[in-house]
């Protein structure tokens, strides 16, 4: 079984051949600093989740996000642009704040697998909104497109509907923290899967003729 993570089917499927190729290599041939690139904003993602569980007010956000920026200026090079850039979605995030807390309910540790293909899919959020169920992804980052962003959540509506969670797709959102623009798993959902589907088809066409570098 090819295994890939939701954010190199999305790259995938946005991509030209060439970088098809080259995306499906570091899948198939991995390398630590990959691995390093796909916990980019993890700081991010843990305090926004602890922001929830615990009810902290918008100040205590504004404190994690001041932390990183002196951690930042402490540090160098590629740590000190992480840093910076976490301390910026940590930001945004408190700008687009829901009124209220979100419930947080246990990890979505979810799975797509189509056409010899399973895509790892972990939402950032897996929340109650007073009675709707929510699967959130967080999107940071000033480079993220809307086509990229409704991939994201298609997937992982896909993802929770072959488990049966039962979550409507309405309530399956993809959040880009910088533009503060949310699109759902309903809008374009035909175009969007169909898309889908064929990058998911594309990559078990290309897993055998890729060689390492």
């Amino acid at each position: 079984m090819i295994e890939l993570s939701t954010r190199g089917v999305v790259r995938f499927a946005l991509s030209g051949p060439a970088a098809q190729r080259k995306i499906l290599r570091d899948y198939k041939f991995p390398d630590p600093e990959g691995a390093a690139r796909a916990r980019y904003y993890r700081d991010t993602f843990r305090v926004i989740g602890d922001y929830h569980r615990y009810r902290h007010d918008t100040a205590w956000l504004e404190e994690r996000a001041d932390a990183l920026e002196v951690m930042a200026r402490n540090a160098g090079g590629a740590i000190r642009s992480r840093l910076h850039s976490n301390a910026a979605a940590i930001r945004e995030y408190q700008a687009l704040l829901p009124a209220g807390h979100y419930a947080l309910l246990a990890p979505a540790r979810l799975a797509l697998s189509a056409h010899g293909v399973r895509v790892r899919v972990s939402p950032e959020l897996h929340v109650l909104d007073g009675n709707r169920e929510m699967l959130i992804v967080l999107l940071p980052g000033d480079k993220v497109t809307e086509e990229e962003a409704r991939l994201h959540a298609q997937i992982v509506c896909e993802a929770a509907d072959q488990v049966g969670l039962g979550i409507s797709p309405r309530n399956v959102v993809a959040l880009t923290l910088r533009s503060a623009q949310q699109f759902s798993a309903t809008s374009h959902r035909v175009r969007v899967r169909r898309d889908l589907d064929a990058a998911l088809q594309n990559v078990s066409a290309l897993w055998p003729s890729i060689a390492a570098a």
